[in-house]
């Protein structure tokens, strides 16, 4: 059932974690060429900007969804849900999902580790058709959605 499916998930999640951790900790400490050349390089300084800009775009996007309801009003079934407004979600529907990825492109970038590569392609593959299912949601569920709004990319996708 569904405890199952959960259990089996977080199994996975936890290996997966686990894994990277080891092998981008093994890398950073034995393998890579990590000096204050590195530190100063374009590629470092580049790949740490997109990283911290898509990190900060998921905790504002993050923070803007969990503000959408008051925790003291008690919702009904036809007001539990509501368009987020406001940064990133003026452009996308899923901002929180946009800023991950460019939190991992931008790391993979800054580090120049192939074993950041598959987390970037994993998140990659797990947000992209999720992107696409929620904004096919919000077009379902409300009426009012603004139709400029892109799913993932502003502007373009």
């Amino acid at each position: 059932g569904k405890q199952s499916f959960a259990l089996w998930n977080s199994l996975l999640g936890g290996i997966f974690v686990g894994s990277h951790a080891y092998l981008n900790g093994r890398y950073f400490s034995e393998l890579g060429a990590y000096n204050e050349a590195w530190l100063k390089s374009f590629r470092f300084l580049l790949g740490f900007l997109i990283y911290e800009l898509g990190f900060l775009l998921t905790v504002h996007s993050e923070n803007l969804l969990k503000n959408l309801r008051p925790k003291s009003v008690v919702t009904d079934a036809t007001n539990r849900y509501k368009i987020p407004h406001g940064g990133g979600f003026e452009y996308v529907t899923n901002p929180q999902y946009l800023g991950e990825i460019m939190a991992w492109f931008g790391f993979v970038i800054y580090t120049s580790s192939p074993t950041a590569l598959p987390v970037l392609l994993i998140t990659l593959a797990n947000l992209v058709p999720r992107s696409f299912e929620n904004h096919k949601w919000y077009l379902k569920k409300f009426k009012d959605y603004p139709k400029s709004r892109k799913v993932l990319i502003p502007f373009i996708l």
